[in-house]
């Protein structure tokens, strides 16, 4: 037993003696400085698994503003500086792969590719995303639909107070269960399978960061609940789809029966018309749920603007009949959206390097590898004191008093943000 520990302990030494040969063997003095690991292949595969969030910003604080990492084989470059991610974006060199922004988050949340798919991509760009885009406008705020989502999440709220009033809940359950079970029903009727699915949505949302890199064996429990939640959504429109759109869904909405109609006449299949509903579903659900967390947990311990916020309300409640309605009420609202947004925005934006690169990072040039995954770090630049002072505090008054003379232009929270996800 003691030479099979011996021999086990004598393995794991060379492995890491050898991961550290081969990382400072690959540097230069131009490339990023990389995260040691002890297991070659393996990397830092765990830690970003687990908590990319934490696991980057520890990566940041001690390794800079652009390091690497390696996660099941795959080299990523990290970049958590804001104007470096800005010079990236424009990628004037053309070293970065092209990437249809709708299309990769297609196939994070549903495990379908539709790229190349132009049916099911015109389908969503022309008609449904306009009918979305309506739907949940200001315009709209009176709408039926609307008002059934405000109805349902009074009673989703009401059951799940009376079902356990002495019991102590999460916060974010109180949160997103509401939101996700009022939502479903007000779209698609009571006989949609939400409770089923409430938790597999909670964890494929909770693991978008590590999905949207692509990297195999990766959250491997959020790719499970994604398959889940397809199927039961193919189970839910089977009847009615196969039924030539005559089989009755009790309850579905006018607007998500005008989609489903929309999805069979331009000649989609059941699993495209799923991988639509499940990718508006989600859209509809991201950042709200987080949103809504963080927004009531720092109002709980701050009763000052929980009563300005309320008197705002009243003031825009008044004036909901109206068809314009005028955001200029609701200044403190908005600044606290604002504010939640920048602290819940981590997702970062992924690429792929199709040809070696060089990069500008706090005035020294840096080199990036060929077939490196290239990952701008949105959650560090929101929480960089030299754009937003004390980033660390939620400031529900920050956008409501940016001095443009001390602090420069108001920065806004940055396309691409991420547990709350996409942020425009």
């Amino acid at each position: 037993m003691m030479e099979w520990l011996l021999g086990f302990s004598t393995l794991i030494a060379a492995l890491y003696l050898l991961s550290r040969h081969f990382v400072s063997h690959e540097s230069s003095t131009e490339s990023p400085p990389a995260v040691p690991y002890l297991i070659p292949w393996l990397g830092s595969t765990l830690q970003f698994a687990r908590d990319p969030v934490s696991f980057l910003e520890r990566c940041r604080r001690r390794y800079g503003r652009i390091y690497r990492i390696v996660v099941a084989g795959s080299e990523i470059v990290v970049v958590a500086d804001a104007a470096s991610i800005a010079e990236l974006e424009r990628d004037v060199t053309k070293s970065l792969d092209k990437v249809d922004l709708v299309a990769r988050a297609v196939r994070v949340v549903t495990g379908i590719n539709i790229e190349g798919d132009q049916a099911v991509y015109e389908v969503m760009k022309n008609k449904i995303f306009p009918r979305i885009a309506k739907a949940f406008s200001q315009t709209a705020m009176t709408s039926h639909f609307l008002k059934e989502v405000d109805r349902e999440l009074v009673a989703q709220l009401v059951k799940m107070g009376s079902s356990a009033p002495s019991t102590i809940l999460n916060l974010l359950d109180v949160t997103a269960r509401p939101l996700y079970c009022s939502t479903c029903i007000a779209l698609f009727g009571p006989t949609f399978p939400y409770e089923d699915t409430y938790y597999d949505f909670k964890l494929l949302d909770s693991n978008f960061n590590q999905l949207n890199t692509g990297i195999p064996f990766v959250a491997l429990n959020a790719v499970r609940a994604r398959k889940h939640i397809f199927r039961s959504t193919v189970r839910f429109i089977s009847s009615w789809w196969d039924g030539e759109g005559t089989q009755y869904i009790p309850g579905i909405s006018e607007l998500g029966l005008e989609w489903l109609q929309e999805l069979k006449t331009h000649g989609l299949s059941k699993t495209q018309a799923s991988t639509v509903l499940i990718f508006v579903l989600w859209g509809s659900q991201t950042n709200i749920w987080e949103m809504s967390f963080w927004l009531l947990h720092h109002l709980a311990s701050d009763l000052s603007s929980q009563e300005k916020l309320r008197e705002e309300a009243n003031k825009f409640n008044e004036r909901r009949g109206e068809s314009d309605i005028d955001t200029s009420l609701t200044p403190l609202l908005n600044s606290a959206m604002t504010e939640t947004l920048r602290w819940v925005s981590k997702t970062g934006i992924v690429r792929r390097v199709i040809k070696d690169m060089r990069v500008m990072v706090e005035n020294q040039v840096v080199h990036i590898s060929k077939e490196s995954i290239l990952y701008a770090d949105v959650g560090a630049v929101h929480s960089d004191p030299t754009i937003y002072p004390h980033p660390d505090q939620f400031d529900i008054n920050r956008f409501l008093s940016w001095d443009n003379s001390q602090h420069g232009a108001q920065p806004a929270p940055m396309a691409w943000g991420g547990g709350a996800h996409f942020v425009s």
